[in-house]
């Protein structure tokens, strides 16, 4: 069994982190990152903000993340229930995260609910492109409903995780068109009270290749080597994300302003 540091590696600054962290407005006093996972980006965007928040629904998560870095407050929390303070972010960026929760509309709402007036929500998704059949969730997915006990023997033996199952992770990982993300902000608390100020559509097909071939790398030779391969690869995978292929692009993202 590999240690904590190589189950659970942190990555650079690059792609959807580090657009977040351009997008996020000079002077923002308080910054929730929600669905944190263990804080490898929220790091990074503390750095915009005087004081930064990160919830995510894992303990396992939470406890590396807190224990990682320092100033940053980390809590464990269902996405759709933080249990944080009304109007008390000027931001909330949620970075490919949508996806995963239970509930979209009951998280939109509580992100709604959190975020001041003038606020800024940040919201990238796995948009319905090209290459979505690439997705290594959805890969994943339909490998262990296929060969369930290959799948946890491999996941025991040889992708060296540490503790449960991320949550979220065990469903279909859905993709959004950009009227999906309108339709959603029109069903929550965002409807009529919210102005999109920027789209981008971002990559192509380097991004879930790569991460395809991470995992290949991981079963084949460890979490060690898989590390290396996503060093060698994150710059390539971030310059593509900031490339727009239109319609045809696997990553969509907005910025949102509440009314």
């Amino acid at each position: 069994m590999t240690d904590i540091a190589e189950a659970y590696p942190e990555y650079g600054l690059a792609g959807r982190t580090l657009l977040a962290y351009r997008w996020i407005r000079e002077g923002t006093r308080d910054l929730l990152d929600a669905g944190c996972a263990y804080g490898y980006g929220t790091r990074f965007l503390a750095q915009r903000s005087l004081r930064t928040t990160g919830v995510d629904p894992s303990q396992l998560y939470v406890e590396i993340a807190s224990k990682r870095y320092s100033g940053i407050t980390f809590i464990a929390a269902a996405m759709e229930e933080t249990g944080l303070a009304s109007e008390s972010f000027d931001v909330v960026t949620l970075t490919d995260v949508l996806e995963h929760v239970v509930d979209e509309r009951r998280t939109l709402d509580e992100i709604y609910r959190v975020l001041r007036p003038g606020g800024q929500l940040i919201v990238t998704v796995p948009h319905k492109g090209w290459f979505g059949f690439l997705d290594i969730d959805n890969l994943v997915y339909l490998f262990a409903g296929a060969f369930p006990a290959l799948h946890r023997y491999l996941r025991r033996t040889r992708m060296e995780r540490i503790g449960d199952e991320k949550p979220g992770y065990g469903d279909w990982h859905r993709h959004y068109s950009l009227s999906d993300v309108r339709a959603l902000l029109d069903n929550s608390r965002f409807a009529q009270a919210y102005t999109i100020e920027e789209v981008r559509y971002a990559g192509l097909f380097i991004e879930p290749a790569a991460a395809v071939l991470y995992n290949a790398v991981r079963v084949l030779a460890g979490a060690r080597n898989a590390n290396q391969f996503l060093r060698w690869t994150e710059g390539l995978t971030s310059s593509d994300y900031f490339r727009s292929y239109g319609t045809a692009s696997y990553n969509l993202a907005l910025r949102v302003t509440k009314h």
